[in-house]
């Protein structure tokens, strides 16, 4: 009867370990989604503010690697795992996941019609379409735990 009592206790913890460090592989993907994401809209700001020469292929790289990210962000966030610390998720995404995950939905549609259009458009056209894509404090301020 121990050798089984010992056995039962031994999987349970060995169940509940690679759940945790499932959760938090999770967690560190969606962490580099978004750290992704954020050095796209980083490296467009500039040509954004007219620093930079305006480059259709350059925006096309970035906005179609940002409709990517849209893309895995919808599928990695369905796995309902909250994070606890400040600057993470909030257990808000999945309690109105309908409405987070359209937001993704959102970009990355709208990130790929830019995209396809940035090599035949000019700056002009192009840059207030780029602005219609960074509302990142809309959803933070939502979804993020601060």
């Amino acid at each position: 009867m121990r050798n089984i009592s010992f056995i039962v206790t031994l999987t349970m913890f060995f169940v509940s370990a690679v759940g945790y460090a499932g959760d938090k592989e999770i967690i560190e993907y969606r962490q580099s989604l978004m750290k992704s994401l954020g050095k796209d809209a980083k490296a467009l700001a500039p040509i954004m503010r007219g620093k930079t020469t305006y480059d259709g292929a350059i925006v096309s790289k970035h906005l179609n690697s940002i409709a990517n990210i849209a893309n895995k962000a919808q599928l990695a966030f369905a796995a309902a795992v909250p994070s606890k610390a400040q600057g993470e998720a909030s257990p808000e995404i999945w309690n109105n996941w309908e409405d987070f995950k359209s937001r993704f939905a959102a970009l990355e549609v709208e990130a790929q019609k830019v995209a396809d259009l940035s090599n035949s458009r000019t700056k002009a056209e192009i840059v207030p379409q780029m602005g219609k894509l960074f509302v990142c404090k809309s959803c933070h301020d939502l979804y993020r735990i601060e």
